[in-house]
């Protein structure tokens, strides 16, 4: 075992237990924060992520530069998103970064662009309301971090369905004539 701990009773899973359940099956972002192990939090999780052989269905993120960095340098081809929690300090053009995660209120069109057109992707948390899902998907951010799935899936994919629906109909008014 890598890491594992109880709270109130119930186990806490290793992140080897969670790559097992969920390889082949969902993607993850996997978020390094400082503890007592930061000198090898990097190494052992891209170990463990090359052991389940899930180097495309995972990204790393952080509020630490040093471990996004650190990611690089030993696996560049894993995706590395920086967290941020202010709306300063974006570094467009810096290698060691594939994303942003940012809190969805301070994503702007202009960030979005930006991000955009230096290749980078915007990642949005936690988008809890329709109103904040449906004006994240007109800015066309790559990424949405929400607690309600469910709410987000309809937001993000109504107009889609609406409009397959609509062609549906129109196709059969035309055949029924």
């Amino acid at each position: 075992k890598w890491y594992s701990d109880e709270f109130e009773g119930t186990q806490i899973p290793t992140l080897a237990q969670v790559l097992e359940l969920c390889k082949g099956k969902i993607n993850l972002n996997i978020e390094l924060k400082a503890n007592k192990m930061s000198d090898t939090l990097v190494d052992k999780v891209l170990k463990l992520i090359e052991q389940y052989s899930m180097e495309n269905q995972v990204v790393l993120s952080s509020t630490s530069y040093r471990y996004l960095r650190e990611a690089k340098e030993r696996q560049p081809s894993v995706k590395t998103g920086y967290i941020l929690m202010a709306a300063y300090g974006y570094n467009f053009d810096d290698e060691n970064i594939d994303f942003f995660s940012i809190r969805s209120s301070f994503v702007t069109q202009a960030l979005v662009e930006n991000a955009h057109g230096n290749g980078k992707e915007v990642h949005a948390w936690t988008v809890n309301t329709k109103s904040e899902l449906s004006r994240l998907k007109r800015l066309q951010v790559d990424n949405i971090i929400t607690d309600r799935p469910v709410l987000a899936r309809e937001i993000l994919y109504r107009e889609k369905d609406t409009e397959g629906i609509w062609e549906f109909f129109k196709l059969a008014l035309k055949t029924g004539k």
